[in-house]
């Protein structure tokens, strides 16, 4: 879709990838054709040619031809990587990750890596290097000892459309775990590529206390309404003198106006929750969350 466009069918030819997509109808805002069959891996590329105007300025937009992990097409006829085995994902190949695949113990992205926003996934991983290439996560989990994205593409969402499902990356591994010359072990990296990681924006990020939080307490009472969710972990900074006091904890209910949670489990240090005023001047002592 776009403006501007001539009319007719025959005003306008499409290539994806180099190859001519088949122009069915032509408005003077969208054009509809049929892709044709995709020959090799290349770079993803979109040409649109008007007979009267030249090339369409297609504002970097493109087209993806995209195998689902879980088709055994994807994979030459067998059936979808089993655990603990590889995986190479070559240049020019884009995949759709729509199902959470079993513990692997190499995963290397040349080409393209597409969470499907369709579901929570995740990843677990002792390595996970991007190197030229991008990894896209969307709502499914991976498990690997080693994941190297070299020249590859690995996405879980865009700025413009943010992942709206949980995304679960897990690194395993030690420090007796063989390590990637130049990048060690249990490592995220990335090298000459692209990572995208966008979830669902969430405001506010964090806030205060709007009261103490005594030991055993399964409630916080919070300075600002949230739009938190029933489900989502939560931390509670410390507010003694001791930083290892801090607690994570799971929302299980949210109030009506949104400036409380019930979370578990309960509370095992208190966390104070008061604005004090010492000489005229206040000081925020509440805890952040």
């Amino acid at each position: 879709a776009g403006t501007d466009f001539t009319a007719g069918p025959t005003s306008v030819s499409v290539a994806v990838d180099g190859i001519t997509c088949v122009v069915s109808t032509a408005t003077t805002t969208q054009i509809v054709c049929v892709t044709g069959a995709r020959p090799s891996h290349t770079e993803p590329s979109l040409m649109v040619r008007f007979s009267d105007k030249g090339d369409a300025a297609t504002m970097g937009h493109t087209f993806l031809y995209i195998d689902r992990w879980s088709a055994v097409t994807t994979w030459g006829g067998e059936a979808p990587p089993q655990e603990g085995e590889s995986v190479i994902i070559p240049f020019g190949q884009n995949i759709l990750l729509d199902v959470s695949p079993p513990y692997l113990q190499l995963i290397v992205i040349e080409g393209r890596l597409v969470w499907e926003d369709e579901r929570d996934l995740a990843i677990k991983a002792e390595y996970i290097l991007i190197r030229n290439g991008t990894m896209t996560v969307g709502d499914l989990a991976i498990q690997a000892e080693y994941i190297l994205l070299r020249n590859g593409t690995m996405t879980v969402g865009t700025e413009t459309d943010p992942f709206q499902h949980k995304a679960n990356i897990t690194l395993f591994g030690s420090k007796f775990t063989p390590e990637l010359p130049m990048y060690g072990n249990k490592v995220l990296a990335v090298r000459y590529g692209t990572l995208d990681l966008h979830g669902k924006p969430v405001s506010p990020s964090w806030t205060r206390l709007r009261a103490t939080a005594s030991v055993g307490a399964t409630r916080l009472d919070l300075s600002e309404a949230v739009e938190w969710a029933v489900g989502d972990r939560i931390a509670v900074a410390s507010s003694d003198y001791d930083h290892a006091h801090s607690e994570e904890l799971e929302i299980t209910a949210v109030d009506a106006d949104l400036q409380g949670v019930s979370v578990t489990p309960a509370l095992r240090y208190q966390h104070y929750g008061a604005i004090e005023t010492y000489s005229g001047r206040s000081i925020d002592m509440r805890s952040e969350v």
